[in-house]
């Protein structure tokens, strides 16, 4: 026998120590599992670590019962997981063998279920609670998953990659999303129930999905496509689903009805024209109203209430026009109105209340948006993203409390004109423009907003502003320098009109000399106005020339056609 000395001993024990967890290395095809009970079985015990099956050659390692094949799937049964875990409770990768995840019992876990490169999957009859998410599928195909009941998650089912999957018969109460399609498409979404989730069913460049007889309550379906082509949208089947007890209203290549019968609990248009949405009444919703391509889309005398992630979403849609609707506490984005890609349309007379957002555009031409009420909504109540020839006119945006947003935004857009608004009692900035030019900001009072009053970025140019009222702005304390109620930092803008010569009213600037703009500009307003442009007569000649514009725009002719119809109804 060979005696070793006393500090040769540590390092040998050492080696003996770590050696198994050596021989465990992450290439092994088995997470080793320790139950509560040291049973040697791999089923019917509480396991406090998750299962994960790297490849075809775990489920023969494990004994599952079953041999691979169709006829005889390896079935994973009866496992109870519980554990407040970072990781998922069961991950399959990298498998072709079938198999079945059935009656087991996941809580506490990363993720319930996760399959990664996997095909030939069923997960069936499971109960997954208290998870951030339940389900989640990536990268796989022929999967089907049926009767499961998921609770308590913060989003239940995920598609993602994985054409031709099968969802039905599911029971979710999430917290936030129910089921989610990304880039799968012509899968099936049958007969499940969807309680209390934001977005109920959310459909992601997955064109050709079938979804039939799901019962939604608080959520709803929402269609989402980085290319909007009018194809995909055209390819759902959508039928006999139901939101909050009412019937979800599908229309694909209709036109010329009447949509007046309050039966609906949420609606959804595709490619369709000369459709007027009257009196209707749509609430608890992840979307009220949604529009996909089509023309002379007419909203009318329409109530809006916690409607999720928008209340009128249109994309793509010619002439549309949005009059006297009430929305109301709107909470996500966009909240209020989005108009994605349209043209030539009409958004007036509407009241936002408690909203994230009142009006968002994006990418559109040619709008009028004219004599709405914003109030307390957070995020802006009119903001212009890429587009262009938008009027802002003769709205009123209050009690907004985002403090770096602007009541009226404008960004990468031009030739907008944003005239007669009240922008008052806000803690952002009253208008914000970044990256806008050749825009007029004309006759609004802006008084009371925490921010400056006119804010234009760096890259903002060519811009007029003018007649305008400032008045008591920049009232927060969070600002350090503040010498004026506006700020200037782009190039070319004008803050008078050469015509009139005059510029804007400040309360604070009482001398005839020229009135400093904060900013990189130094710009300067060189004829300010003595009294508020709205205490004398020098707004005639503005006002008849806004008049005379208005009256020769086609939109106006359109309005005196859709009033009349109206008239009628």
């Amino acid at each position: 026998m060979i005696n070793l000395p006393k500090k040769a001993l540590f390092p040998v024990f050492l080696v003996i120590l770590l050696l198994p967890m050596f021989i465990h290395s992450s290439s092994s095809p088995v997470q080793t599992l320790v139950d509560n009970s040291e049973q040697s079985s791999f089923s019917a015990f509480n396991y406090t670590s998750g299962l994960e099956i790297l490849n075809d050659t775990a489920f023969e390692l494990l004994n599952f019962e079953g041999n691979g094949t169709e006829a005889f799937p390896f079935l994973i049964t009866d496992y109870n997981l519980v554990e407040d875990n970072h990781a998922p409770g069961i991950k399959i990768i990298d498998t072709t063998k079938f198999c079945v995840i059935a009656n087991c019992t996941i809580s506490l876990y990363l993720i319930g279920i996760s399959l990664l490169n996997a095909t030939n999957v069923v997960v069936s009859n499971n109960i997954i609670d208290y998870s951030s998410g339940s389900i989640d599928v990536n990268n796989c195909s022929n999967i089907e998953i049926v009767e499961n009941t998921i609770s308590n998650s913060y989003g239940a089912i995920d598609i993602d990659q994985s054409p031709g999957s099968i969802i039905e018969e599911n029971t979710i109460t999430s917290q936030f999303t129910g089921i989610r399609l990304f880039n799968s498409p012509n899968c099936l979404i049958n007969d499940n129930i969807i309680n209390l989730s934001s977005e109920g069913l959310g459909i992601y460049d997955s064109p050709g999905a079938i979804i039939t007889n799901n019962d939604f309550t608080h959520g709803g379906i929402q269609f989402r496509s980085d290319d909007h082509q009018l194809e995909d949208y055209l390819s759902y089947t959508v039928e006999n689903n139901t939101l909050n007890s009412e019937e979800i209203g599908f229309f694909k290549n209709i036109y010329n009805i009447d949509i007046d019968e309050n039966i609906y609990g949420q609606l959804i248009l595709i490619n369709c024209s000369s459709i007027f949405v009257i009196d209707l009444e749509f609430s608890d919703c992840i979307t009220g109203l949604s529009a996909y391509y089509g023309d002379s889309i007419i909203v009318v005398g329409c109530t809006f209430t916690n409607n999720l992630e928008g209340s009128i979403v249109m994309y793509f849609v010619d002439d549309p026009w949005i009059h006297s609707v009430s929305i109301s506490e709107s909470s996500s984005y966009p909240g209020g109105i989005l108009l994605y890609g349209c043209s030539s349309g009409d958004v007036q007379e509407n009241t936002f209340t408690n909203c994230n957002s009142g009006i968002q555009v994006s990418y559109s031409k040619s709008l009028f948006i004219e004599n709405n009420i914003m109030e307390g909504c957070y995020s802006s109540g009119i903001s212009i993203h890429s587009s262009n020839n938008i009027i802002i006119e003769n709205n009123k945006c209050t009690n907004g409390s985002n403090i770096e947003s602007g009541r009226i935004f404008v960004s990468d857009s031009y030739d907008c004109n944003i005239e007669n608004n009240v922008i008052e009692d806000n803690k952002g900035y009253g208008i914000l423009f970044y990256n806008a030019s050749y825009c007029l900001i004309a006759a609004n009072i802006i008084r009371n907003n925490h921010h400056y009053g006119v804010f234009l970025n760096q890259y903002t140019s060519n811009n007029i502003i003018y007649r305008n009222e400032f008045v008591d702005n920049c009232l927060g304390d969070y600002i350090p320098n503040i010498n004026s109620q506006a700020k200037d930092s782009g190039s070319g803008n004008k803050w008078f009109s050469d015509f009139y010569n005059e510029g804007n009213y400040w309360n604070e600037h009482i001398s005839n000399a020229p009135y400093d703009i904060d900013g990189e500009a130094e710009a300067q307003d060189p004829y300010p106005l003595k009294k508020s442009p709205f205490e004398t007569n020098m707004m005639v000649p503005f006002f008849l020339i806004s008049v005379i514009l208005l009256l020769t725009t086609q939109n106006k002719r359109k309005k005196i056609r859709i009033s009349s119809k109206i008239d009628k109804v």
